[in-house]
């Protein structure tokens, strides 16, 4: 099986979004499959690991609990916050915010997690990315290009993705896959 020094992922965590409309306040279903926490916890990501490999991961701020844990079951280390994305409005000076129990929240966290050496060569990159939404759940192309700049042109692996990069091999349900970790 083919192994992997970089590993980004965004997991499609089983929650409710809570939506702001015209006409009051409404939960729907997210627009793709979800998993459980455990589910996501226990894909065995550890066997495509490098010695040294480094995890991007996408959250938001309610899964923060058990990033140690995840990180932990899929090999890595919990190191930080490697990026802040602040969904900023499209047209406005405002934010792209949806309702949270407490704020409105605008931002999701990419936290990194290290396994072996560190690989970031490059301490040039903000931590604070903010840019317009687009498609639900779609991050900025921007954090791939940060990952590159930190790390280099070292093997990479995007998980849960919904497309194919150039230069990153994928695993996702909506996609073709170059593995499969399940």
């Amino acid at each position: 099986m083919k192994k992997y020094n970089i590993v980004y992922a965004d997991p499609p965590w089983k929650l409710k979004y809570l939506k702001e409309t015209k006409i009051g306040f409404g939960v729907y279903d997210l627009p793709y499959e979800q998993m459980p926490d455990k589910e996501i916890i226990n894909l065995n990501v550890a066997n495509i690991l490098l010695d040294d490999a480094i995890l991007f991961l996408w959250a938001i701020d309610s899964r923060i609990p058990i990033i140690p844990e995840l990180m932990a079951s899929w090999g890595f280390n919990f190191k930080t916050v490697g990026f802040v994305w602040n969904k900023v409005a499209k047209f406005t000076n405002g934010v792209n915010a949806t309702v949270g129990k407490y704020t409105r929240k605008s931002c999701e966290f990419c936290f990194i997690g290290t396994k072996g050496k560190c690989l970031a060569k490059m301490h040039t990159q903000n931590q604070y990315f903010p840019e317009p939404k687009r498609k639900h759940s779609q991050k900025p192309d921007g954090i791939r290009d940060n990952i590159l700049k930190m790390c280099g042109n070292l093997p990479r692996i995007e998980l849960f993705a919904r497309e194919k990069t150039k230069g990153w091999d994928v695993c996702g349900n909506e996609i073709n896959n170059d593995i499969d970790i399940v």
